[in-house]
């Protein structure tokens, strides 16, 4: 059985996600968590493509996401907090899977796989203040 946190959000103001991003980093740092900043132009369009090379997938082109990613342990996946142009959680695979091809925004579920990282980790894998913060809109569901 795996142990995965299937979640997804909207942002409720697109002014907020500077102050989000600090929040969510510090809440990362003391817990030695790796964190990187995101900070893909909303206004450029979307020219992520996948692309097969030798055992490995690439994305190229331009990703049009804002926000954060932080990875809670090595064994662990990356928690994506980055957000579309529309203001949607979404991450890097599936926004360069829709491409350039919708201008629709696209309510995604995200998840994160702790099931291979320490088991404490998978509890504060989504910080309780993302929960709670009024700024975004999150629904959350483990499986």
């Amino acid at each position: 059985m795996g142990v995965t946190i299937h979640y997804r959000g909207k942002l409720n103001d697109a002014r907020e996600l500077g102050a989000f991003v600090d929040e969510m980093e510090e809440f990362a740092q003391p817990l030695d968590w790796w964190s990187q900043r995101c900070n893909g132009e909303w206004s450029k369009p979307n020219t992520a493509r996948v692309s097969l090379g030798r055992g490995r997938v690439e994305i190229t082109g331009h990703i049009p996401l804002r926000g954060i990613t932080i990875l809670p342990h090595e064994d662990s996946e990356p928690l994506w907090l980055t957000f579309d142009a529309h203001g949607y959680l979404a991450d890097p695979a599936a926004t360069s899977l829709v491409g350039a091809r919708t201008k629709k925004p696209v309510k995604t579920w995200l998840s994160i796989k702790t099931q291979f990282a320490p088991p404490h980790i998978h509890p504060t894998a989504v910080p309780t203040r993302l929960r709670s913060r009024p700024l975004c809109k999150t629904q959350s569901r483990s499986a």
